[in-house]
């Protein structure tokens, strides 16, 4: 695999070699120009004609003509502004330019361009002046400062390049100063990664990285198995030896580990699409994953990443959730082996990979190492009794904490921290010590605390719901028989740093054409606790490998017979890096609860082939484990393919014996298939029918007593299909199922469930124009024997249609996506961290005037200079079960392309336009009055509605793009609705609108909307919060386009709000706005606006109500003022200064002023 990755990369470095080259020609650039009558300088540089384009379609060749670096207008555009795309030359031909002196000029044969153009050669480039290298990106430094922030100071730098120096050394890098990781989302099968980097240096046969990179598995090794996230240098060379023409390849690496391996078995929910979260090794909860590090299996079969695929996972949050392709049943197996982030301790790493290859022989050697440091990470904050602990454990941490109650030094009391005192209380006559208590006075909050779930009952502490910035713990008391009554204690699981090695060597050698002999050795070394010695004596294992292939051709009818031989030896305490056997090994062996032991595997396999036609395979396998199990497993497959006949047919039977039971585990199945070839009816051409039969019956019997135990199972299913492959038009695949489960009861089965299935894909495409795919499952999961089920009756809805339509000459577009599907809704928690000015987005008004800040004292910041907190949002494991519903439509009704020459009606009617979208996302409860699956009924009681978030908005448009007038009509409909920890949380935004556009000539613009809106907030816990305004607004703009420099626009908006809830708040806002741009293109540009606001606010002062309707501002006379100034010092280095100012009601004067320097390259 790493040989191919390399290929890869360089051919990647090669193409962006090539790039660099061709990017002269790939330099589109955009713009947007306010259209004038007559001249319009476009660029500074000479406009390459026939790349010209314009984003509407409404403008075309005819509206302009080019002229060099300008355009020169034909006729108004029919919009008020215009955005257009070019390429242009590396110079300007209009420029005069003279290489010699113009006394010395005869006249030549040819009349050439002025001056030599060379532009691969060029040492008028970016501001890096590299030759042979293709680079983009920018660096960027700015300061923000005012008499109510302090001094901030912020830069980026961001660089990409690829290309080949002197010496043929070829470059790839990706260069960012961003320390914030941002992990792509898991929803596409590939994924956008935007925090690596790195450099790779390439020179011949050897290429260095230094920087973010991947290793995988090595392909010549068995034992050997990772996929790893490091950072770090790596260095990989191949060499042909030219006595023998061997290829020897070398790689070497040292670095610093991203994440932790970890697997764990989900147990899946009957009709429950999830999410699913995942846990790291010691039970952590909240993790984050290494984005793409993941790897799902179903059933045995890895499924593929998308949300047009199997499964989305969300990386930052550990949730896994399985798309309307996967039913979740209770019956799927579900494994996920992925790496995490585990910030305990700095783990660093070191392999040597290398491999000797000729025509016959081929040998390798790895080593991988990894290990915890004990003197960084958390290491430096472990107290010497959690050293201790530590070293008493040895390598069961089962029992390992240390104290999660820490001092705070006097006089460092943070509002934005919980604290907490420590007091002794007595219940019913017994006293208890050193409790914890939550407390928001300075003088008692002398201690912090970080707790620890344990379980139910397991400990003295509960999660309490208060307004607090933060999660509250409290305590109670034992009951009568010293019970803890609680789930939390204030102590800290205590994780232990780790090391790991795993060494592997081996060989192949080629016996004639067509038969190999393969081996390898392994060891081993894991100490689970580098600070305790205990245990010590389980750290290193031994493994072994072998494995004999050998094909013979029997005669010239293509018969063959491959034979196959393998042992392995896994000796008790090897620890290899992750699974390398198949991901339901243990299950396929009865080992699922088996302790750690030596084992000894051997396996024979012979196969009779010819052709494609026939196949039968026979294997034989024998498992022994030094704990006294003993497993002989028989497998034969089968397949046969004659005129149109298919038959596949595998079946496996598995005996074991141990000390404590004896198992019988019996697997057949089989697929008869028919693929009809109609020659006279088309109709039935492709169709193939089918029916598969499925069988498992697994008997585990105690060595005592003959009655089967619990872990014993059986099911069987048929399943009856039909379906047409893919064609030209139309596919589809129709298939239903019957499946029986069994459970163990005394020396038999009981049948126990009964499922069915009915599941329909298809995919229809009529023309270009029209496209439809139906994705629907149906389950019904019926209880036979309540007293051996622990399932409930129910039945099960799944789907997915999306169908694109363009119709009567593009007249009517239309794109609608319909899915259902059962999961549940995470609770979300909120809490609020303070940040630096102007990195935020909320702002803390501290309404009841106790210097403490709560959850629900936080508003979205109306002004920049306020945003000095962000929301963090915990997901908690707490889920209720939901019926989901996703709905998206589009819809553009555009009778211009049909009627737009008609006279008349018609012509009339070609005028008006719709554009309508609707996106909702609906959860509810499974009830009876829920409709769960119509999206468009979203008034849903408070008892069944979970979640929603839907996004409606329609306009009607009159003389659409008319560069005169035109005319709209709309209507939206915003709601959001979450649930918290706390209680739901909705929000609401209804609006109708008419808005006008009239030009009266080329430089005056009237515009004017009247809006009519109803804004609310509706909270369960914080009733503070609640309102339902009533807003009416009219809002009248002139625009003024003095020439193609000036532009000055005046608005004035009257807006009345008044609260229909609560205490009936009003309010009545005049907005009088001017602003003025003076723009040189490509030069510079100026920027200044001025507001009065006066508010006439009756109502309650300081609260969510008043924040909402004034937006910010005062009661009273609100002044509010900006300057900027923009300026290009250069082709590549850009000034921004700006400043702001307000003055709101009796608030002091507010002044903020910001500067940056940006350079591209």
């Amino acid at each position: 695999m790493k040989h191919w990755l390399i290929f890869f990369l360089l051919l990647f470095a090669a193409s962006q070699s090539q790039a660099q080259r061709d990017s002269i020609w790939n330099n589109q650039r955009h713009a947007v120009l306010l259209p004038l009558m007559g001249r319009q300088i476009l660029d500074t540089l000479s406009v390459i004609p026939g790349t010209v384009f314009f984003q509407s379609k409404d403008i075309d060749s005819s509206f302009f003509q080019l002229d060099d670096n300008a355009v020169i207008w034909k006729k108004q555009p029919p919009t008020d502004s215009v955005s257009v795309y070019y390429k242009v030359f590396p110079f300007l031909l209009s420029k005069p330019f003279s290489r010699i002196d113009t006394i010395t000029i005869r006249r030549a044969d040819e009349g050439l361009i002025a001056f030599d153009y060379t532009p691969f050669n060029s040492t008028q480039g970016g501001l890096l002046d590299l030759k042979g290298m293709d680079y983009n990106g920018s660096f960027a430094r700015g300061i923000s400062f005012g008499n109510n922030q302090n001094l901030t100071l912020n830069s980026s730098f961001n660089l990409q390049m690829a290309g080949t120096l002197d010496n043929d050394i070829e470059i790839l890098a990706a260069i960012s100063d961003n320390n914030i990781p941002l992990q792509p989302e898991g929803n596409t099968k590939q994924l956008q990664e935007f925090d690596r980097v790195f450099i790779q240096i390439k020179r011949k046969n050897t290429t260095l990285i230094a920087g973010d990179y991947d290793i995988t598995r090595p392909n010549n090794s068995y034992f050997m198995n990772y996929y790893k996230r490091l950072q770090g240098v790596s260095v990989t060379n191949k060499t042909i030896l030219k006595k023998n023409k061997a290829e020897v390849a070398t790689q070497a690496g040292i670095a610093i580990a991203k994440g932790k391996f970890a697997r764990q078995i989900i147990t899946s929910t009957e009709g429950n699409q999830g999410p699913y979260r995942l846990e790291g090794n010691e039970g952590e909860r909240f993790i984050i994953i290494m984005a793409g590090t993941e790897r799902v299996y179903w059933d045995g079969r890895q499924l593929t990443r998308g949300f047009d695929e199997d499964y989305t996972i969300d990386y930052n949050s550990g949730e896994v959730v399985f798309t309307t392709r996967r039913l979740i049943t209770k019956d799927v197996r579900i494994i996920v082996e992925f790496e995490y982030a585990d910030q305990s301790y700095l783990r660093s790493m070191y392999l040597i990979n290398s491999s000797y290859k000729t025509e016959k022989w081929r040998t390798y050697f790895n080593l991988y190492s990894e290990q915890d440091s004990k003197t960084s990470g958390i290491a430096r904050d472990l107290s010497p009794e959690a050293i201790t602990a530590l070293r008493n454990a040895g390598d069961s941490l089962t029992y390992a904490f240390a104290t999660g109650v820490d001092t705070v030094e006097f006089g460092n009391f943070d509002p934005d921290i919980i604290h907490y005192k420590l007091i002794d209380t007595t219940v019913a006559g017994i006293v208890y010590h050193n409790i914890v208590v939550f407390t928001t006075n300075p003088d008692s909050a002398k201690y912090t605390a970080r707790f620890s779930e344990l379980g139910v009952n397991k400990g003295n502490y509960i999660r309490v719901q208060t307004a607090a910035n933060g999660r509250i713990y409290a305590w109670v008391a034992p009951d009568q028989t010293g019970m803890p009554q609680g789930s939390f204690e204030p102590i800290i699981r205590l994780a232990a740093p780790r090391k790991q090695q795993l060494l592997t060597t081996g060989g192949e050698y080629q016996l004639g054409k067509k038969g190999t002999i393969q081996a390898e050795v392994a060891l081993s070394n894991l100490d689970a606790n580098r600070f305790s010695e205990l245990n010590n004596q389980d750290n290193n294992g031994v493994a072994a490998f072998a494995k004999y292939t050998q094909t013979f051709d029997l005669d010239s009818a293509k018969w063959q017979i491959k034979t196959e031989a393998t042992y392995e030896l896994a000796q008790q305490y090897f620890n290899p890096l992750a699974p390398y056997r198949l991901t339901e090994f243990t299950r396929d062996w009865n080992t699922q609860q088996a302790a750690k032991a030596t084992e000894n595997l051997l396996i024979g396999a012979v196969t009779i082939q010819k052709n494609t036609m026939l196949l039968l395979r026979y294997e034989t396998s024998l498992l022994q484990r030094n704990s006294g199990y003993t497993g002989n497993k028989q497998g034969v497959r089968f397949r046969l393919s004659e005129k149109g006949w298919q038959l596949l047919a595998n079946a496996t039977l598995l005996n074991t014996n141990s000390t404590t039971e004896q198992t019988q585990f019996l697997r057949p199945n089989a697929d008869l298939s028919y693929n009809i070839q109609a020659k006279k009816n088309k109709f039935f051409r492709g169709w193939r029918m089918g029916i598969y039969v499925e069988e498992e019956k697994n008997q585990r019997k105690n060595s005592i007593a003959d009655t089967l135990l619990a872990a014993s199972f059986r099911y069987y299913f048929t399943k009856i299909y039909i379906e047409k492959a893919s064609s030209n038009q139309f596919s589809w695949n129709l298939n239903m199922l019957r499946r029986h489960d069994f459970a163990p009861f005394t020396k038999a089965f009981t049948r126990t469930t009964q499922a069915d299935e009915l599941n329909l894909l298809a995919q229809w495409t009529s023309n270009a124009n029209s496209q439809l795919s139906v994705n629907f499952t149906y389950r019904n999961l019926q209880i036979i024997n309540e007293e051996l089920s622990v399932n409930q009756p129910q039945k099960s809805y799944l789907g997915r249609l999306e169908y694109t339509l363009q119709a009567w000459k593009n007249t009517i577009r239309s794109t609608t996506n319909y899915e259902i599907s059962s999961g549940r809704e995470p609770k979300i928690e909120y809490n609020y961290l303070q940040v630096n000015i102007g990195d935020g987005v909320y702002t803390w008004i501290d309404r009841n005037l106790d210097s403490i800040p709560q959850i629900n004292e936080f508003e979205v910041a109306a002004f920049k200079d306020q945003a000095n907190y962000v929301r963090v949002a915990i997901t908690t494991n707490e889920y209720i079960n939901t019926n989901n519903v996703q709905f998206n439509q589009s819809l553009n009704i555009d009778p211009r392309y049909v009627w737009g020459r008609k006279k008349g009606m018609l012509k009339f009617l070609s005028k008006l336009s719709d554009q309508a979208t609707f996106k909702i996302s609906k959860r509810v409860r499974n009830a009876q009055d829920a409709n769960a699956w119509n999206p468009l009924i979203l008034n849903l009681p408070d008892s069944t509605l979970v979640s929603v978030l839907s996004a409606i908005r329609n306009v009607v448009y009159f003389n659409r793009a008319h560069p005169k007038y035109d005319i709209q009509y709309g209507y939206s409909d915003l709601r959001n609705r979450i649930v918290l920890v706390t209680g739901y949380e909705a929000r609401l935004t209804t609006e109708h609108f008419i808005q006008g556009r009239w030009n009266v000539n080329a430089q005056h613009t009237l515009q004017c909307q009247v809006s009519q809106a109803i804004q609310g907030n509706d909270s369960e816990v914080f009733n503070n919060q609640d309102y339902r305004l009533n807003i009416t607004k009219i809002q009248p703009e002139w625009i003024w386009q003095l020439s193609n420099k000036f532009r000055f626009t005046a608005t004035y908006k009257h807006k009345v709000s008044q609260n229909t809830i609560g205490e009936k708040e009003k309010a009545f806002i005049n907005d009088i706005k001017v602003e003025a741009t003076y723009n040189q293109a490509s030069v510079s540009a100026i920027r200044t606006n001025l507001s009065y606001v006066n508010i006439k606010y009756t109502g309650n002062p300081n609260t969510s109500v008043q924040y909402a309707m004034l937006e910010g501002l005062q009661n009273g006379k609100n002044y509010l003022w900006s300057l900027s100034y923009e300026r290009a010092l250069s082709k590549n280095i850009f000034l921004t200064l700006s400043y702001e100012g307000r003055k709101t009601g009796t608030a002091k004067t507010v002044h903020v002023g910001r500067a940056q320097v940006r350079a591209s390259f």
